[in-house]
């Protein structure tokens, strides 16, 4: 029995120290889930006054409100930008937020989106503030539930100045655009008249050129025809005459019969060459080729220098007035190497294909084209000038390639013109 008691008593002691136990470790786990509220309190806590600081110093307007507009909570930036003087003085006087905006339309276009997607982002609107001044915002709405009640989130800020500054821009821009339309016309109708004048001035070149190669023509037939003519019948009346005289003894007259039929017959030598350069009859009887094969021959032999000319193709296909060109051309560069290279040696490449090839080039002393084309007018620059100026007369492509001491090559590309 004695026994019993005492079992009894130890198991007793046991429970209660097992309740004690289980008391203790409850408390100790409350009191760490207490340290651990508190520190979570503290943390929200912190968080909130962060927030509550950013909510009240921001310049930016921030709000809540129910779904119908009416203001929950609200900034005193955003009560400034609205008008007032505070959240306070806004909430006494307007409750409902929809009160301010100034256009119908917009404000359907924020609600269909609202309710349709649930936020609205960087929405340009305006409003009539309480103190009766018209500013522009710029609004983004969040929509969020709490206890199933719908609330919209939102901030704002004045953007009054921006839209202000955004649509001085546009004026200018409008304003830019219109002078720049404004002078683009004016430029293009310049430009028509340029080219206008640049197509007439081409004609009367064209007409002058032509009347200059018509007057060179007509001098050379005078020349070759009728005062060669003359002169030669001269010169058989000065032979008759000194037949005449064979049989007195006159020796004065007869030296001077001599001395007036070896003038004429220089004279006749002079207009002939006269006449050949002015304008060779054969340019227009056989052409090109033939002409340019003479005018090298002739040239090489008061040059006394080799010319070497290579033609390649039908030079008939080459219509007059292109053929009259390149003649003179040849002719111009020709005299620009006796004049200027002191060269050794000319070579002329003439080929006729789609396009008419014509290539001069020597081994002279060359020049600084940049000077030459700086210099005031010379001969040397007119020449050369006239050269492109009758290139581009037909269309045609102009080169000069030439260093001091490295001779010159001149290159010209002219469509064939038949076509």
């Amino acid at each position: 029995m004695q026994n019993k008691m005492l079992i009894s008593l130890d198991s007793l002691l046991a429970i209660n120290f097992l309740f004690l136990a289980m008391a203790l470790t409850v408390v100790v786990i409350y009191a760490y889930r207490q340290k651990i509220l508190s520190q979570r309190l503290d943390f929200l806590r912190k968080k909130a006054e962060k927030y509550q600081k950013l909510f009240e110093t921001t310049t930016e307007g921030v709000f809540r409100c129910s779904h119908t507009g009416e203001v929950m909570l609200i900034n005193k930036s955003g009560a400034k930008i609205l008008g007032f003087d505070d959240e306070a003085q806004l909430l006494e006087q307007t409750s409902n937020i929809k009160s301010f905006v100034a256009d119908q339309s917009e404000l359907e276009s924020i609600t269909h989106r609202m309710r349709s997607k649930g936020s609205v982002n960087h929405r340009i609107i305006h409003i009539h503030c309480a103190d009766k001044d018209v500013k522009y915002i710029e609004i983004s709405l969040h929509r969020q539930m709490e206890d199933d009640i719908q609330i919209y989130e939102g901030i704002f800020r004045d953007v009054t100045q921006r839209m202000a500054l955004e649509a001085e821009l546009e004026a200018y821009k409008e304003r830019l655009e219109g002078l720049v339309s404004q002078r683009t016309r004016q430029l293009e109708d310049v430009n028509q008249t340029l080219q206008k004048r640049e197509t007439q001035l081409k004609l009367l070149t064209d007409q002058q050129v032509r009347i200059q190669e018509d007057e060179r023509k007509h001098i050379a037939h005078v020349l070759h025809d009728e005062a060669g003519q003359l002169l030669n019948a001269t010169k058989l009346d000065l032979d008759l005459l000194e037949n005449e005289l064979k049989g007195h003894d006159l020796p004065q007259a007869k030296r001077l019969l001599e001395d007036a039929a070896e003038i004429i017959s220089k004279i006749i030598d002079s207009i002939h060459e006269l006449s050949l350069d002015l304008r060779p009859m054969m340019l227009d009887d056989l052409g090109l080729g033939p002409t340019l094969s003479w005018f090298v021959k002739r040239y090489e032999e008061r040059l006394q220098i080799p010319i070497h000319l290579e033609i390649t193709g039908d030079h008939k296909r080459i219509i007059p007035d292109i053929s009259t060109t390149l003649y003179r051309i040849t002719q111009e560069a020709l005299h620009n190497v006796a004049k200027y290279a002191n060269a050794t040696r000319v070579d002329i490449s003439l080929i006729i294909d789609k396009t008419i090839h014509l290539e001069i080039k020597d081994d002279g002393i060359g020049f600084d084209a940049d000077t030459v084309f700086n210099m005031n007018m010379n001969t040397q620059k007119m020449g050369v000038i006239g050269i492109r100026e009758k290139t581009v007369s037909f269309h045609g492509k102009f080169e000069l390639h030439t260093e001091p001491e490295q001779g010159t090559c001149l290159k010209i590309d002219i469509p064939i013109g038949d076509e």
